[in-house]
């Protein structure tokens, strides 16, 4: 992501949210761009509106996928694993789901579950490498910084199941 497309996402989410406040699109652009920009608590309050607003929705297994990993990086691993449980039982082999929750099953230390889960991730995925699983995971620059142990915890789990052997 360039900086300046995050930035002018976000300007034009909320200026979607202002123009339509009911609109799913308009408050799930918004979700992801606060969160895009490193602003979880921002985009844990807007998913929270978008679960108000409907049930069941195209964005869903994301949005629910995304307010997991801001209520990781705010310290609340208990209620992101319940926001990832609940983005998993919509789509049971969602990479970046299963990823983050094997994080909050480790921080948790629940840590045979979390490698339990690893090991779903490497059968819904293939193939794909730590590398790839990171780079799918933390693309995002305001998040790295803040990402750093949550990658290092997926890192030891990863080896820990198998590595990329």
């Amino acid at each position: 992501y360039r900086l300046e497309d995050i930035e002018a996402h976000l300007r034009l989410a909320r200026r979607g949210v202002e123009l339509n406040p009911n609109s799913l699109e308009a408050q799930f652009m918004l979700g992801f761009a606060s969160y895009a920009m490193g602003h979880t608590t921002d985009a844990i309050a807007v998913i929270g509106r978008l679960d108000c607003l409907a049930p069941h929705d195209k964005y869903r297994v994301t949005a629910l996928q995304i307010l997991g990993v801001c209520l990781c990086l705010e310290g609340e691993p208990a209620a992101a694993e319940a926001a990832l449980d609940r983005s998993l039982a919509l789509d049971p082999s969602y990479g970046v789901a299963l990823k983050w929750k094997a994080i909050v099953l480790a921080q948790q230390g629940r840590e045979e579950e979390a490698k339990a889960t690893i090991m779903q991730l490497r059968e819904a995925e293939p193939g794909s490498s730590f590398d790839n699983h990171v780079h799918a995971t933390v693309t995002n620059p305001h998040l790295l910084e803040r990402g750093a142990e949550a990658m290092a915890t997926l890192r030891r789990l990863w080896d820990a199941t198998g590595g990329d052997g």
